[in-house]
């Protein structure tokens, strides 16, 4: 199956994070997502942690969905993947070193 807005991009034959890669036209759409899911995931996140008083697992889990959260919107903003030309030319750099092809 291929995708409608990413001409050559295949489900089965591509990474997710091809979407996501610099110079990709469907970066624009998942970026709008991730910034506005974050918020609502931390929000998530933070409620759970503020419902369990006293259940120290809760604790644990909202603090673990936190840090996914934040670590998580952070590497795709801040560290989105090559585009897929560049990798198969052997450009690739340290941040695409266990991303293959």
């Amino acid at each position: 199956m291929r995708h409608i807005t990413y001409p050559g991009y295949s489900y089965t034959d591509n990474p997710f994070s091809e979407l996501l890669a610099e110079g990709s036209p469907t970066r624009p759409l998942i970026l709008a997502n991730i910034i506005l899911g974050t918020p609502l995931f931390a929000a998530f996140a933070v409620g759970l942690w503020t419902s369990a008083s006293p259940k120290r697992a809760a604790h644990i889990t909202g603090a673990m969905l936190l840090g996914y959260t934040v670590t998580g919107a952070a590497a795709q903003v801040f560290f989105p993947t090559l585009p897929r030309e560049t990798l198969e030319a052997g450009e690739g750099t340290l941040r695409n070193a266990l991303h293959p092809l």
